[in-house]
C-alpha cells in the first residue's frame, strides 16, 4: 500500500504556482499549494519541497482535527512565514486532483500571527476578519469538517481564551469536489507568486490530539505517513511520529 501511495504522489501534478504577489505583506494573497510531487525516503516517509507533517491515506474522511502550541518567533525577516494547518485531501490522485479544504495559522518572522482558511484551488487564502486574542504559547485547536464533498466547516479555537473562529464553506466557494481520501496535519512553506517564502526559525511544532473520522472509524496521525520538507530557500523540516497520535516537526 505504501508503494501505491508513493506512486500516486509522484504522478500528481500541482498547479500551485500562479498569481503574482502584491508588493506588501498586508495586501499579499498567499497561496497554499497542494502537495504535488514527492519522493519516498523510507517505507513510511515522503519528502516534499513545501509540505511537512503527517498524512493519512484512507477513504471517507469527513473530519480532521489537531492542536499545536504557537511557537515564539521574533526578530526575523517579517516576510518569512510558516503555515500550520489541518485539512482534507490535497495530495493529488483520483478524480478530484488536488482539491483541498484547510484552515490554520500563519506565523511570520516578526512574530505576527494570522488565522486563515481556504478551499483550494481558490485563488488565495482568506483571512478571518474577527478580532482574535492570540499570542505565542497559545494552544490552538484546529478542525475541518466536510458536510459534503462541496461544503464544510473550518473552526479554530484558542484554548487559552476559549475563543473560536468559524467559517462555513458553501458550494459556491467550492470550485472542486473533495475525494475525502486524505487527512492532513501540515507545516507548510507558502507560495507567493512563483516562489516559496523562507521559513522562519520556529524550532519544533508538534501536532497533538490528532483525530480523523473516516469510513472505517476514528484514527489518529499514528496511522499515517510522515512528510519531511527539503525545499527551496533552505526550507528543511524533519518530522516524526511522537507517540499518542502526535506528529513533531523541527526546522533544521
Amino acid at each position: 500500500m505504501k508503494s501505491n501511495i508513493f506512486l500516486t504522489f509522484a504522478a500528481a501534478l500541482s498547479n500551485a504556482l500562479g498569481v503574482a504577489a502584491a508588493p506588501s505583506r498586508a495586501s499579499t494573497r498567499a497561496r497554499l499549494s497542494s502537495l504535488g510531487q514527492s519522493s519516498a525516503a523510507g517505507p513510511n516517509t515522503l519528502t516534499n519541497t513545501h509540505w511537512s507533517g503527517g498524512l493519512l491515506k484512507t477513504r471517507g474522511v469527513t473530519n480532521v482535527q489537531g492542536s499545536f502550541v504557537i511557537p515564539s518567533v521574533s526578530g526575523q525577516d517579517p516576510n518569512d512565514s510558516v503555515a500550520v494547518w489541518v485539512g482534507i485531501d490535497g495530495a493529488g490522485g483520483g478524480n478530484c486532483g488536488n482539491t483541498l479544504m484547510q484552515a490554520g495559522i500563519l506565523i511570520f518572522g516578526d512574530g505576527s500571527i494570522q488565522p486563515w482558511y481556504e478551499w483550494w484551488p481558490e485563488e488565495s487564502i482568506q483571512y478571518f476578519n474577527e478580532n482574535w486574542d492570540v499570542a505565542a504559547g497559545d494552544n490552538i485547536f484546529m478542525q475541518i469538517t466536510a458536510n459534503s464533498t462541496t461544503s464544510g466547516v473550518a473552526t479554530l479555537t484558542n484554548q487559552r481564551t476559549n475563543q473560536s473562529l468559524t467559517h462555513y464553506f458553501t458550494p459556491r466557494e467550492s470550485p472542486g469536489a473533495l475525494c475525502e481520501v486524505y487527512a492532513d496535519w501540515i507545516v507548510e512553506a507558502i507560495s507567493f507568486g512563483n516562489s516559496f517564502a523562507t521559513l522562519p526559525d520556529f524550532g519544533t511544532i508538534t501536532f497533538t490530539d490528532t483525530l480523523a473520522n473516516t469510513a472505517s472509524g476514528t484514527v489518529t496521525a499514528d496511522s499515517g505517513d510522515i512528510i519531511n520538507m527539503s525545499g527551496y530557500q533552505n526550507n528543511n523540516v524533519n518530522c516524526r511520529h511522537a507517540g499518542s497520535g502526535s506528529v513533531s516537526c523541527t526546522r533544521v
